[in-house]
């Protein structure tokens, strides 16, 4: 985990581990008819290793993206993530809320995913996120004050800095800011091998780091992650 950073205004740019950081924003959701508060964690990757000589996954940069929706007394309703690229979404739903059939749950199109079944809210209040270290995928959450094999690990500290930072980078020559972005909302050489697969399916650059607002989350069908009536889709509260 690190702070992205640019060289150069026309360099790829790079992610310093020395310097960990937790991006934050806030966003919204409208659900059961009531506008929800959302915050959105991110954080950065120097690369997806490479696990073999052929892999179509591995790539420069790599980032994931946790979320939460909150109720109205500030009680945690669901987390979701999705990974930088906008890949694995994954749905952890607090006893609060109850899945719903959606029109994808009997297709092949993409649906809400619930790895963990419903989450304790006392889990979603502290989460420990528990990652791959070469796929950084999410491999479980536990309680941040309950769980003792987290204190069998060096912790270190990061700094929460608005995601909006990502956006004015400060040129490490001195020559003023730059985005971590293109024009296009993508993060440049952070492409994938994958999209020789997946070019059919419609989304452009499967596999890049994309900006927020850039983040489709389905090959089959259309779905994105700040789309504001995703929750309705899927979850009813109880």
């Amino acid at each position: 985990v690190g702070q992205p950073s640019l060289p150069t205004r026309d360099a790829l740019a790079v992610v310093d581990t020395d310097h960990p950081n937790i991006y934050y924003r806030l966003s919204h959701t409208y659900f059961a008819g009531k506008w929800r508060p959302q915050i959105v964690y991110e954080i950065w990757f120097p690369e997806r290793p490479a696990t073999s000589r052929f892999d179509i996954l591995a790539g420069h940069f790599d980032a994931l993206v946790w979320r939460v929706t909150l109720d109205d007394d500030g009680a945690p309703l669901t987390g979701d993530t999705i990974h930088g690229c906008g890949c694995y979404h994954m749905f952890f739903p607090s006893n609060r809320l109850q899945r719903i059939n959606a029109p994808e749950d009997n297709d092949i199109r993409e649906t809400a995913e619930m790895p963990a079944g419903y989450v304790d809210q006392s889990i979603l209040r502290r989460p420990v996120l528990w990652i791959d270290e070469t796929s950084h995928y999410l491999l479980k959450l536990t309680d941040a004050r309950g769980d003792k094999t987290a204190g069998e690990f060096s912790a270190q500290d990061a700094s929460l800095r608005p995601a909006r930072d990502l956006s004015q980078l400060p040129l490490q020559n001195g020559q003023g800011t730059a985005s971590l972005f293109d024009e296009d909302g993508f993060v440049p050489g952070t492409e994938r091998l994958e999209w020789i697969l997946l070019w059919p399916m419609g989304v452009e650059k499967p596999g890049a780091m994309r900006q927020w607002g850039h983040h489709a989350t389905a090959f089959v069908g259309r779905r994105h992650f700040d789309e504001p009536d995703l929750m309705d889709r899927y979850f009813t509260p109880r």
